[in-house]
């Protein structure tokens, strides 16, 4: 499965892409599957929405260990690598069901599933960003990572709206099943991807090598000032973020009065609204802007959007705000990511990836953990201010640095 070297050709829309995309929405759509119906089946199993709680920590331990799969990435045949990957992730859910079916489903085997699953993805996306701009052209960059990211999240939503009908009128464990083939087509659409000879990257693979090529990785992110630089926004932001989340079921019972019922409005506006930004980042944005730029407007429609969250008093406003504030984060990411991905060499870009990963993982808890006790002394509408101010003061920081730094290399 040695890959020829293939020229780029001058459409967006080439094969490779194509195939590409279509294997990520679907594997989306079955991810969204086993996010409800992994959530409904530990609930339905113990009663205990603590238990229910454990599968999203399950969600972010792996990407703890970033820097160590990001080296393993870059020491890899990236298109083996991702193949590997989802056939592993398939083979594993099939195989849960088919417990399922045995009737030697416990919970145990769950957690377990959840933890592999996990732990595979830490390698894969990275591994996808990294050999995107193998496959486009450099000028359809922006855009493409707004497609990808698009078409993910219209597959989530799609697909939770769908698994919640059809988990109802079957079982909870039938969403296994659905991930577990969606992988498999994915690694099976993979197999007609057609990717640049440089991504067939093999070295010997030597433990205290890949210590060195963790070493070599920090190395790099450090002595890039440009690289230092987006990572402290990525952490920056992502500590403010997390009041929002932790903020907005008190924020719905404190001010809009109607409990879960406006929590679920405001949730489903937080999709529509991520949809909608990378819509419109894909259609009319892409790369017409420069990436500080990108960034800016990005940081800035975030930080204004919760200062008008924190004004609103009733639902609509409410929902319109929320709306706005997540489709300004495409722009943010999609920004960073093409960025990223035109900066850094390829031998490096997994290490890079993952990194950006375990950091952002990092901050969001840490953020939410502020956000308790700052909801203990003050009103959810003063803590969606505050953090509105906070990514002002980002956004500023970020304009101060960008001025002042001449790239380390031009888009």
């Amino acid at each position: 499965m040695n890959e020829q070297s293939t020229p780029l050709k001058p459409s967006l829309w080439n094969r490779n892409f194509i195939v590409l995309w279509i294997g990520l929405i679907q594997s989306n759509f079955g991810d969204a599957f086993l996010a409800v119906g992994a959530l409904w089946l530990v609930y339905q199993i113990t009663g205990s929405a603590f238990a229910a709680s454990t599968i999203l920590i399950l969600e972010g331990l792996p990407k703890l260990l970033g820097l160590v799969a990001g080296a393993v990435i870059d020491r890899s045949d990236k298109k083996h690598l991702l193949i590997i990957v989802d056939l592993f992730r398939g083979v594993l859910l099939v195989f849960a069901y088919g417990l399922h079916l045995l009737g030697k489903l416990e919970l145990w085997h769950i957690y377990v599933v959840v933890g592999l699953l996990n732990a595979a993805s830490v390698f894969y996306t990275p591994t996808v960003r990294s050999v995107l701009p193998t496959i486009v052209p450099n000028d359809h960059l922006a855009r493409a990572n707004a497609l990808v990211q698009t078409g993910q999240q219209a597959a989530k939503i799609i697909g939770a709206g769908v698994a919640g009908w059809v988990l109802a009128s079957t079982q909870s464990t039938f969403a296994l099943f659905v991930d577990g083939i969606s992988f498999l087509i994915a690694a099976v659409l993979l197999c007609f991807v057609h990717f640049p000879i440089d991504t067939a990257i093999t070295r010997k693979r030597e433990a205290r090598q890949l210590l060195a090529d963790v070493g070599a990785g920090i190395r790099f992110i450090t002595t890039s000032s440009e690289m230092s630089r987006l990572l402290f926004v990525v952490a920056l932001v992502n500590v403010i973020l997390g009041p929002v989340n932790v903020a907005l079921p008190v924020f719905s019972n404190q001010v809009l009065g109607d409990g879960v019922i406006s929590l679920g409005y405001l949730e489903a506006a937080l999709a529509g609204g991520m949809l909608f930004g990378g819509l419109v980042t894909a259609a009319a944005l892409g790369d017409r802007l420069k990436y500080p730029h990108i960034i800016t407007i990005g940081i800035w429609g975030l930080a204004l959007a919760l200062l008008l969250l924190g004004f609103v008093q009733s639902l609509i406003p409410a929902i319109v705000a929320t709306a706005t504030f997540t489709s300004f984060i495409p722009l943010l990411s999609i920004g960073l990511h093409t960025r990223v991905q035109r900066l850094v060499p390829i031998d490096f870009r997994g290490r890079v990836f993952a990194s950006i990963d375990m950091i952002g993982n990092i901050a969001l808890p840490i953020g939410a953990i502020i956000a308790g006790g700052l909801l203990e002394r003050l009103y959810s509408s003063q803590v969606f201010m505050l953090s509105g101010v906070c990514i002002g003061l980002a956004a500023f920081i970020w304009m101060r640095l960008s001025a002042r730094y001449k790239p380390d290399h031009e888009d």
